[in-house]
């Protein structure tokens, strides 16, 4: 596992606790769901953390947000649950509550440190926390518990159709467009998304 985590240093840049959480859980799910290999699995899995979390999974399972087989629901809970669309079975790995209240020393650690501005120190603590985590028995460390689905699947996108909005020139994917006053327009254009950027003219 620490070879694993090599590698998604250098995929991600650094090292987190919860990337190494993720390592642990992708491999708890992987052997409750008897899957062999995850990358030729038909898997989808739902991330509860933005933060960390999905990095560990779409590395090691290859289901990203882009190829629609990962989803963020973000409640900030060091939770995931990952669906053999398969065989239907579903399963929900979370970090035991017991003890993420023992880990809290180490949260409180880098917050101490990122307010003194030690961020080198904070690499290194980070760094140091994940290969401890890695070397905890999964027993210990999560909680694995087969679920059902409250709500459906989405359908794997297909293949869409390119439009180009009227007022601003950009291409847009067909179901992302609307039609005001016969014009094709983009979400911004039309007023339904605010742009979080304004033009910089050099």
């Amino acid at each position: 596992m620490e070879s694993v985590l090599k590698e998604l240093i250098s995929f991600r840049g650094s090292a987190e606790p919860g990337v190494a959480y993720g390592i642990k859980m992708v491999q708890a799910a992987k052997d409750f769901l008897k899957i062999r290999d995850l990358k030729k699995a038909d898997l989808y899995v739902i991330a509860e953390t933005s933060r960390c979390l999905p990095d560990a999974i779409e590395f090691l399972t290859g289901c990203t947000v882009g190829n629609g087989r990962l989803l963020i629901k973000d409640y900030s809970k060091m939770a995931a649950s990952f669906i053999d669309l398969g065989t239907k079975r579903a399963v929900r790995v979370m970090i035991i509550p017991e003890f993420q209240r023992k880990d809290v020393a180490h949260s409180k650690r880098s917050v101490s440190l990122r307010q003194r501005r030690k961020f080198g120190e904070i690499t290194t603590h980070h760094a140091r926390h994940a290969l401890e985590i890695l070397k905890i028995p999964s027993k210990e460390l999560l909680r694995v518990q087969k679920i059902k689905l409250t709500e459906p699947v989405p359908p794997m996108r297909p293949p869409t159709k390119i439009v180009f909005c009227e007022k601003c020139g950009e291409s847009i994917r067909e179901e992302k467009a609307r039609v005001r006053d016969g014009e094709i327009l983009c979400l911004v254009c039309a007023g339904e998304e605010k742009p979080y950027f304004k033009p910089k003219y050099l």
